[in-house]
């Protein structure tokens, strides 16, 4: 069965800075990284909820179609967290922790 590729997707572009300045992971490494999302509402606003993978580690026979897929093994994850939507242009939150081996 083929690896299901539409439910991961690149890292948004507001996140990448987090993971480099934050986390201090290479442009290079962040570029391979992929992430799966939720919709979600969180104290009345709208987000996401997000999983960030490395897609090399899960096996080939493996389909990802949704978030929760992930439940079941959380030693694929590397990061987690949540997006509120913006009120404003420059007021979009953003959480990541760094999920522990």
């Amino acid at each position: 069965m083929p690896f299901f590729k539409r439910a991961l997707k690149d890292i948004p572009a507001y996140i990448y800075p987090k993971l480099i300045v934050e986390f201090g992971l290479t442009h290079e490494y962040a570029q391979t990284l992929k992430y799966i999302e939720q919709d979600t509402v969180i104290e009345g606003r709208k987000g996401k909820l997000f999983r960030i993978i490395d897609p090399k580690v899960i096996p080939k026979d493996i389909v990802l179609k949704e978030y929760k897929d992930l439940d079941n093994h959380p030693e694929w994850i590397i990061f987690e967290g949540f997006t509120l939507e913006p009120t404003t242009r420059e007021d979009r939150y953003i959480e990541i922790k760094k999920k522990q081996p």
